[in-house]
């Protein structure tokens, strides 16, 4: 079915280097943050304990999480999965708890060259690209994720933003 472009990456890196999943998520969000903060985005706490809470939730998961075989079961647990990323991605974001690798280096590039938008679009073809190249699957999960979990992750980051009084901090803005 394919994944998400950042999933990608975090897949080509675990089949290379035949590391485990949780751990392979944690370097390539220690990569994105590095490469962050080498254009001036200062990492906080929450980015370095997303980086490595993740990871090892990741990790854990994977061993009990159930790989469906059924092209039904699969696109269940696909649409599942991006609707639970990006509500928990614009929920984090809108209550400004901490923000992960993935929302750090977009930020960073956009606050030098400007272009949010675009930017995100940037790193999203970029780790597309390098996940492929590292021998991802790329598929019609590929796809939906790219056009899904931006939409999702702003309507959710919005409407927490509203039930909070406040307005959402957003890398992307429509």
């Amino acid at each position: 079915m394919g994944a998400d472009p950042y999933t990608l990456f975090v897949d080509g890196i675990s089949t290379v280097f035949e590391l485990p999943i949780g751990l392979a998520l944690v370097i390539a969000g220690s990569i994105m943050s590095a490469l962050a903060w080498l254009l001036g985005h200062r990492p906080t706490s929450g980015l370095l304990m997303t980086v490595g809470l993740v990871g090892l939730v990741v990790g854990a998961a994977s061993t009990w999480m159930p790989s469906p075989t059924a092209d039904t079961s699969r696109l269940v647990q696909l649409a599942a999965g991006l609707g639970l990323i990006g509500i928990g991605v614009g929920t984090y974001r809108a209550m400004r708890w901490a923000e992960g690798p993935l929302d750090a280096l977009p930020q960073a590039l956009a606050d030098r060259l400007g272009h949010p938008s675009a930017m995100f679009a940037l790193v999203q073809a970029a780790l597309l690209g390098l996940g492929w190249g590292l021998g991802g699957q790329v598929g019609a999960g590929t796809v939906l994720a790219v056009l899904a979990l931006g939409p999702t992750t702003l309507r959710s980051e919005r409407l927490v933003g509203n039930l909070l009084g406040g307005e959402a901090h957003a890398v992307v803005k429509p």
